[in-house]
């Protein structure tokens, strides 16, 4: 494990990103989430780098199409469908990959809009934030089916314990993982050149 601080996560996560020619936005999208993953001390890298990998073979694309795919990818599309479900006050179902990134989407919806928010599989609630305060269960976090909720009432989460929100400026992470991080990012480097020496590269 290595620790890492959140400002270099965001900087390697948003290189990689771009390494893989994702769009400028959804790179900033992600790895914004990374960050807030990161913040709360929930895994994220794996996920990531399994999704880079996929990106950069064609086996998953650049599109946000559900006609063509029955699938969430919620660290590319996660905050956009967390800010449309808001702005119309529905909720949504289906299958979702790396759904913690969704919860990082929720939690800084919530933190910007004061916005809750529920999350629930087939068989059970894995995340709620309610008045900016949060239950999450991290083992029931995998690929599955799952409803998100944007009406919460008292009586529907009277059961559910809400802990607070801590956020931490840095988190420890696994030390290959990051190496693999590492690989994606180092695609966006400019070769060094005596062009690129007299634009600064490498001071």
């Amino acid at each position: 494990m290595v620790e890492k601080s959140i400002n270099q996560i965001k900087s390697e996560t948003f290189k990689a990103l771009i390494g893989i020619n994702l769009s400028k936005s959804l790179a900033d999208d992600c790895s914004n989430l990374c960050c807030n993953l990161a913040k709360i001390k929930t895994p994220f890298l794996k996920d990531l780098i399994s999704l880079l990998e996929k990106y950069k073979t064609k086996k998953i694309n650049n599109s946000i199409d559900h006609k063509k795919s029955k699938d969430l990818i919620a660290p590319f599309y996660g905050l956009n469908l967390i800010e449309y479900l808001s702005s119309e006050n529905i909720n949504w179902s289906g299958n979702v990959i790396a759904p913690n990134y969704l919860i990082s989407a929720m939690l800084i919806y919530n933190r910007e809009n004061k916005k809750n928010f529920l999350l629930r599989n087939n068989k059970s609630t894995i995340f709620c934030i309610y008045n900016s305060t949060i239950y999450l269960n991290k083992k029931k976090l995998t690929n599955d089916f799952y409803y998100i909720e944007t009406e919460l009432y008292p009586s529907k989460i009277k059961k559910v314990k809400f802990d607070k929100i801590l956020y931490y400026d840095r988190c420890y992470v696994n030390s290959i993982e990051w190496n693999e991080l590492l690989r994606y990012s180092q695609k966006t480097y400019v070769k060094e050149s005596k062009v690129s020496k007299e634009k600064g590269a490498g001071y």
